[in-house]
């Protein structure tokens, strides 16, 4: 089946449209979506005029971002998710993201990073939490203490402005854990 050009940019609207409209519901202005998708705020402006889409990996990100703050009303989560991977024109199959979606939040905890040494720390009282959702439960006890980060400075100071001051739930570090580089 050809698309015309005409289609493409029909498509591309529909996204802008929609890719506004998740963004109101998440209550977050263009700026505060690029920082947390770690892109510029031209793109997302871009995006929702409709100028373009985005690549595969920073619409994964928005869409995840979107289930973490319960963005789609949870009876319609998956069509609306789906809805938007279409009207970005994405090829993937849209069910392998979804089943990665799905677990991963079926196995979150509600904070997987918690700076534990400004935890313990801490001395106002914290906020009631609900209980998990979900009756699988990870326990932090034995998690190692780190006391010194070697030439991870600027990736520090990120991660606790992220769980500190934008009160960030989950943050995914990857790498082999154990490695330390010597200053």
């Amino acid at each position: 089946m050809n698309h015309s050009h005409s289609d493409h940019q029909t498509g591309e609207q529909a996204f802008g449209r929609s890719c506004a409209a998740l963004r109101q519901q998440m209550q977050l202005t263009q700026a505060e979506l690029a920082r947390l998708l770690a892109v510029s705020e031209q793109n997302i402006q871009h995006w929702e005029r409709g100028l373009q889409v985005p690549p595969q990996e920073q619409l994964k990100r928005l869409l995840a971002l979107a289930l973490q703050r319960q963005a789609f009303p949870a009876e319609r989560a998956r069509e609306e998710a789906q809805q938007l991977w279409q009207s970005a024109g994405q090829q993937a199959d849209f069910e392998v993201f979804w089943r990665q979606a799905q677990q991963t939040a079926a196995f979150a905890p509600p904070a997987l990073l918690v700076l534990k040494q400004e935890a313990v720390q801490r001395s106002e009282p914290r906020p009631p939490q609900e209980p998990a959702s979900t009756p699988s439960r990870v326990d932090w006890g034995e998690a190692l203490e780190v006391h010194a980060l070697y030439g991870r400075q600027l990736e520090l100071v990120q991660l606790t402005q992220w769980v500190k001051q934008e009160h960030c739930q989950l943050v995914n570090v990857l790498g082999m854990g154990g490695i330390v580089n010597p200053p």
